[in-house]
């Protein structure tokens, strides 16, 4: 049968071939026995269902303005090959509506323009079947255009997909409702998009590359490799299951997002791969199960990021390793269960984050940064041991439970913002010209020791504009010549002797705002430390002449009790009348002095004793009576040159006496007690 008008049948038995060109292609319950050639060209939509070919069947969609409907009300069977061709216009749809079409043989459909070719779409009850090798092919459109859409469609055994000769370098290639029994291996270029969408099933391994790779709700049971090519921004809401490896791969500028909207589940290794400028986010806003090891390859100045953007915690049941050599890693809220590793074999060039990582091995963790590599640390949970060495490091945040080494080997300066609670021991050091700022803002909780170290011209400045609460003993180390300022506030709150001392050839110490806040103990001060602002609010500070406390600031900010004062001797520098907050055995027993005219240091030290064994009480003024014996104050100039007038303080530790009047001040000259007046 040779015609141009078009075709119309129903319920024919065709013997002949069929070639056919025309404005109509309607074909229902029509049995083919002869090879059909149908080229459709006009603008109606057109519906076809319940025929049978026998014989080859050729379709070619000719700019047609028209959508092809097969399979509409009842399957259509293909029993020997399909050549399928569309060159511009609508959509051509298989097993529209109908259950059950089925193509025997081998099929090939090719995209050149207009829209594509569609499957199983129509209704939930729509399927097809494919028994033998399928071709595709794509050479117009872009990512949002239809080239090949395969919905509710089945590949079983021996039914592989592969591209035609035609290849795939425009328009997208859809697995809707797919299920595929072999290998699917593609490589799409151009400016195409592939997608694994609405419960896809692939039960071979799966190898494929396009531009832009999309993934919703799919399950791959073999091994899957994606690759990603093209500057165009991806976003897979999953849910996303791989039962055997997976890989992940972007080679492009633009970046990837395997979102995890819903609950994505990798049951065996995973590795993301990053190698140029782009990005791959992982678990951005959903729920991620890992339970194979997952590693994180990055090799230029992209990013790779874990858990970023989530509400929720990635569960991690398995180890993750760290391969960067450029750019930046980010793990963010991953819940990285115990008895699992995180390792970084390439740390070089790097920025790594913590951004919510919670470390639940016990196994200590150990990082070492080469390069221009930076550590961030920014509200993480460790419950590990950990080390780090990095040229850079910041130091935000964090809960750390086991002892910490954060050592800086770079230059620059760095600076910590935020709260931080060490559990343990804490020990900071510099071993280069870079500076390190801790909390610079925020609070830092110290439980265990701390110990910071500079060994080279790398100044450590420790609350610098935050605080610091120590729970026990505080050291500075190492042989910096640098001055190691507390220059915000410095906390002690132990309940029991703490000790603030340094080794090594680090100067005098200094703190901008000491506070003694301690419910039990006392605070010893093993080296001289200087500071500007004290405040006594419990606790004890213990002293010596040589492990000296002097405060230099310009106002008088010490105020002391009975349970807070200073034991032992203090110096006071500057030209303002200053309270020495001094006392003994549970006694607070203040000595003022009045505004020195010129620059000059005193120190005072309270001593409840008797005065009479050092100086004896016989050589004194005949205008004293009698000098007490249960306490003395020593007061020295040790620098400058201006005279003060001194206010001693009385309670009901101090001598007896019958009228405050005949109270007097008696001073030791170094030959006899004199009478100072009142």
């Amino acid at each position: 049968m040779y015609a141009n008008l078009g075709i119309n049948t129903s319920g024919a038995n065709i013997y002949v071939e069929v070639i056919e060109t025309g404005t109509n292609m309607i074909l229902v319950n029509t049995h083919f026995y002869q090879p059909v050639n149908f080229t459709k060209t006009g603008s109606a939509n057109n519906f076809c269902g319940g025929n049978t070919f026998d014989k080859a069947f050729q379709f070619t969609n000719s700019g047609a303005t028209g959508n092809l409907y097969f399979g509409n009300a009842a399957r259509d069977i293909f029993k020997e090959t399909v050549v399928a061709l569309t060159t511009g216009g609508a959509t051509v749809a298989f097993a529209h509506n109908a259950a059950g079409t089925v193509f025997e043989k081998t099929c090939k459909f090719e995209h050149s323009g207009g829209s594509g070719f569609t499957f199983g779409l129509g209704n939930a009850n729509a399927t097809c079947t494919f028994k033998d090798n399928v071709e595709v092919g794509s050479s117009a459109g872009t990512a949002g255009t239809i080239g090949v859409t395969f919905g509710r469609s089945t590949f079983e055994t021996g039914a592989d997909i592969s591209l035609s000769s035609m290849g795939w370098s425009g328009a997208c290639l859809s697995m809707y409702k797919a299920t595929v029994a072999d290998a699917f291996t593609l490589t799409l270029t151009g400016t195409s998009n592939l997608t694994f969408t609405a419960a896809s099933v692939f039960n071979g391994p799966v190898t494929c590359s396009a531009p832009s790779i999309s993934h919703g709700s799919v399950t791959f049971n073999g091994t899957a490799s994606f690759t990603k090519t093209s500057s165009v921004g991806d976003i897979s809401g999953g849910p996303i299951t791989c039962n055997a490896a997976a890989s992940f791969t972007n080679n492009s500028t633009g970046g990837w997002s395997l979102d995890g909207a819903s609950t994505d589940r990798f049951n065996s290794t995973v590795n993301l791969i990053n190698s140029t400028t782009g990005y791959i986010t992982f678990c951005r806003t959903g729920i991620t199960v890992v339970a194979g090891k997952l590693t994180l390859t990055n090799s230029s100045t992209g990013y790779i990021s874990l858990g970023s953007s989530t509400s929720n915690y990635v569960t991690l049941n398995a180890d993750l390793e760290v391969n960067s050599s450029g750019g930046s890693i980010y793990l963010g809220k991953i819940n990285h269960q115990a008895g699992k590793y995180l390792t970084a074999p390439v740390y070089a060039s790097t920025n790594l984050f913590f951004q919510g990582y919670t470390y639940n091995s016990t196994n200590a963790l150990i990082l070492t940064g080469t390069g221009t590599s930076r550590l961030t640390l920014n509200a993480c949970t460790m419950y590990a041991p950990f080390t780090a060495t990095v040229p850079s490091i910041v130091p935000n945040g964090g809960t750390f439970h086991e002892n910490v080494t954060l050592i800086k080997s770079g230059g620059g300066y760095d600076q910590g913002d935020g709260t931080m609670t060490f559990n343990k021991n804490a020990y900071f050091k510099t071993t280069s010209t870079g500076g390190l700022g801790l909390a610079y803002s925020g609070i830092r909780y110290y439980y265990g020791d701390l110990k910071l170290e500079c060994t080279s011209s790398g100044q450590i400045s420790p609350a610098y504009g935050g605080h610091h609460r120590a729970y026990k003993n505080v050291e500075f180390a190492g042989t910096a010549t640098t001055y190691p300022y507390f220059n915000g506030t410095m906390r002690f709150m132990g309940s029991t002797d703490q000790h603030y001392f340094t080794s090594g050839g680090v100067p005098q110490l200094g703190i901008f705002v000491l506070v003694v806040d301690k419910p039990s103990g006392k605070l010893i001060l093993d080296n001289p430390l200087s500071i500007w602002v004290l405040t006594l609010t419990n606790g004890i500070v213990k002293t010596t002449s040589t492990n000296l406390l002097t405060h230099t600031s310009t106002t008088n900010t010490a105020t002391g009790s009975d349970a807070s004062y200073v034991e032992g001797p203090m110096a006071k520098t500057g030209t303002m009348a200053f309270t020495f907050p001094v006392g003994r055995n549970g006694h607070y027993k203040p000595l003022s002095i009045s505004a020195p005219a010129g620059t000059t240091t005193y120190r005072a030290e309270y001593v409840n004793e008797n005065a009479g064994s050092i100086h004896s009480f016989s050589s004194k003024d005949g205008t004293l009576n009698q000098v007490g014996s249960n306490e003395y104050w020593k007061l020295d100039r040790t620098s400058g040159g201006s005279n003060v007038f001194v206010t001693l303080s009385w309670d009901n530790m101090s001598c007896s006496f019958d009228d405050m009047n005949d109270l007097k001040i008696t001073a030791w000259n170094g030959t006899t007690w004199k009478d100072k007046g009142k």
